[in-house]
């Protein structure tokens, strides 16, 4: 078996097209390798967009990183397009919509370097890519849903 990573993934889309919208809902999001890379890109110019709906679990989970994650968000918020809102979920879905390609990637592998035996789909398609986008926007942005947290 070899190990695959969601951000190589993400990092070789990026590095072929720029991503004018990358959404992104897990369960674990590390944040070395994962979190500090796409908040680069963004600063960069390669992803001009970037919603995160990420699990809320990390309030306890790990509490220290929850509060960095939205402290990060916020700063970021404010000279660039990013999105983020925790919620109880367990997805594991990434849609990286660049020019006329929308890509829409999901299957049991978070943003983190423990991805052996998973599974993956990964495909150019709008229809999935659309439901999967309206589904996850619709949730991040329900402001009348109390078990959501929407930061920014």
């Amino acid at each position: 078996q070899t190990q695959i990573s969601l951000l190589a993934i993400v990092l070789k889309i990026a590095s072929l097209q720029p991503i004018d919208e990358l959404t992104i809902a897990t369960y674990t999001l590390n944040k070395k390798e994962a979190f500090e890379t796409l908040c680069q890109m963004v600063k960069s110019g390669h992803i001009l967009k970037l919603n995160f709906l990420i699990a809320s679990s990390y309030t306890f989970r790990d509490a220290e990183y929850y509060e960095f994650l939205k402290s990060t968000c916020l700063k970021l918020s404010k000279s660039y397009e990013i999105h983020l809102t925790f919620a109880w979920s367990h997805f594991k879905i990434t849609l990286a919509r660049c020019g006329d390609d929308y890509y829409h990637i999901e299957g049991s592998i978070n943003y983190s370097q423990n991805n052996m035996a998973e599974n993956l789909i990964f495909e150019n398609n709008k229809d999935i890519y659309d439901f999967d986008y309206n589904f996850i926007t619709k949730i991040m942005n329900e402001q009348t849903n109390k078990a959501l947290e929407i930061i920014c």
